[in-house]
């Protein structure tokens, strides 16, 4: 488990699948092969599926029994620094400690559609709301850039080895929002690294907490703080 893999079981996979309601003409970008079970579920669905996977061992495997398989390529690498193509749509199970990574990756490189298994807590962080205890800097980045959408509530029975803590299935389609950079994704991190402050502290104008403002009010922030520097 050099990658903290949990493995999710075929029955699972092909329920997530199923819910996800891939069509024969996706193209699909899959993060973490893993064991490969939700790759030849997409691809039973008719998608062509480009999968990376950065363990070495569970590459070769995935290659190994999936070679013959026309619709999947398998690739070996860090699959957030690659960039996705445009009409691929985006389907992972990732390990949990890149979570936050990871939505940053969909934010900055445009990503149309995703459907990400993610641990519950983070599920719930990234939907929370101004004001609230969970709301972070990932939270304003999330829900300015996608309509979010929570599908299927996945138990730790789910997985093999069994991880602590349970899963929750999300869908993100892109809003008609403009492009964010990774200097505006700084931008809003330095002002939730001062959330108890009010905007005026940052040299901005404004009285409210940062964690009080919507996510449209945050990333204005975050373009200000980008033009400052």
């Amino acid at each position: 488990m050099k990658w903290g893999q949990h493995f999710i079981s075929n029955d699972w996979a092909k329920r997530v699948v199923d819910l996800i309601d891939v069509q024969e003409s996706w193209k699909v970008f899959e993060i973490g092969t893993g064991g490969g079970q939700l790759t030849r579920q997409l691809a039973e669905r008719g998608a062509f599926v480009r999968s990376v996977e950065l363990d070495e061992s569970l590459f070769t495997l995935a290659s190994d029994e999936l070679m013959y398989n026309k619709r999947v390529k398998i690739i070996r690498g860090n699959a957030l620094l690659i960039k996705p193509e445009i009409d691929e749509r985006v389907v992972t199970d990732l390990p949990f400690y890149i979570s936050r990574k990871f939505i940053e990756w969909l934010v900055i490189n445009n990503v149309e559609m995703a459907f990400a298994i993610l641990q519950k807590e983070f599920a719930e962080k990234i939907v929370a709301n101004p004001g609230e205890r969970e709301y972070k800097a990932v939270s304003a980045l999330a829900k300015y850039t996608y309509e979010i959408k929570s599908m299927l509530d996945i138990p730790s029975e789910a997985y093999r080895p069994m991880p602590p803590v349970s899963s929750r299935l999300m869908r993100f389609i892109r809003n008609q929002v403009p492009p964010i950079t990774k200097e505006m994704v700084l931008g809003l991190k330095k002002a939730f690294s001062s959330k108890n402050k009010n905007v005026t502290s940052l040299g901005l104008l404004g009285y409210r907490k940062v964690f009080e403002l919507e996510p449209e009010e945050l990333i204005d922030v975050a373009r200000r703080i980008q033009a400052i520097r």
